[in-house]
C-alpha cells in the first residue's frame, strides 16, 4: 500500500508531523520509519505499516541518538551506522 518514500512522506506530514521531511524518513523492511520531535520536543519515532498503511506513534528512541544530528536523515534512506536502530555507535 505505500511503497514510495513520497507516499510515506505525505502520510507522515498528514498524520504524525507537519514539519517532517523526507531525510526524515527510511525504510525497514515492512516499516517505514520516521524520526520527529514530539510536541515536547523530544526526538522520537513513529513507524508507518508498509502493507496497511497504518501510522505507530511513540518510538522511543535512544539517547544517545539524540546528541548529535543525523538521526536517521540522509537522502531518504538511512545508511551506515547514523540511522540510530541500536547497531552500535
Amino acid at each position: 500500500k505505500v511503497k514510495t518514500v513520497d507516499e510515506a512522506f505525505e502520510i507522515a506530514k498528514a498524520e504524525i508531523d507537519k514539519n517532517v521531511s523526507k531525510d526524515d524518513i527510511y525504510q525497514m523492511n515492512r516499516w517505514w520509519v520516521v524520526f520527529y520531535e514530539d510536541k515536547d520536543g523530544v526526538k522520537t519515532q513513529a513507524r508507518i505499516d508498509a502493507v496497511t498503511g497504518e501510522v505507530y506513534t511513540g518510538y522511543d528512541v535512544p539517547a544517545w541518538c539524540q546528541e548529535g544530528a543525523g538521526y536517521g536523515r540522509g537522502p531518504g534512506y538511512a545508511r551506515g551506522s547514523g540511522h540510530c536502530m541500536g547497531y552500535g555507535r
